[in-house]
C-alpha cells in the first residue's frame, strides 16, 4: 500500500489532540455512570475512527478526504447539538467537552483552507 509521508501541521496536532480528548471524556463518562452509557462508548469511537481517517496518509482515502472532513464537522456540530437537547445536567466536564469540539470544529474549518 503506498502512503504519503506524514505532514504533521500544528493544526493536525492540535486537531489529533483535541480529538483524543473528547474521545476520552466520552469514555471516562462511562466510569462516571459506573456503567457502559452506548451512546458515549459510540461517540468515543467515532471521534477514534474520523481522526484516523482523516490523519493517516493513505493513498486510497485521499480522493475523499473534503468529504470525511465534512462528516468529522458534521459529527461533531451533532455532538453538540445533541447535549445541549440532551446534556442535563450541565457540568463542567460537558462545557469543557464542548469547548474542545467548538475549537475541534474551528481547526477542522481552517485546516481545510490551505
Amino acid at each position: 500500500m503506498n502512503t504519503k509521508k506524514l505532514e504533521w501541521s500544528w493544526k493536525k496536532w492540535m486537531i489529533l489532540v483535541l480529538t483524543l480528548g473528547t474521545a476520552f471524556i466520552h469514555f471516562y463518562l462511562n466510569v462516571l455512570l459506573g456503567k457502559i452509557d452506548l451512546l458515549f462508548t459510540l461517540n468515543g469511537f467515532g471521534y477514534l475512527g474520523l481522526v484516523a481517517l482523516y490523519l493517516l496518509p493513505w493513498d486510497f482515502l485521499q480522493p475523499f478526504k473534503m468529504w470525511i472532513r465534512v462528516l468529522f464537522i458534521g459529527f461533531t456540530l451533532l455532538t453538540i447539538i445533541l447535549w445541549v437537547f440532551l446534556g442535563q445536567p450541565y457540568t463542567t466536564i460537558g462545557y469543557v467537552d464542548k469547548l474542545i469540539e467548538i475549537l475541534l470544529v474551528f481547526l477542522l474549518v481552517i485546516d481545510s483552507q490551505k
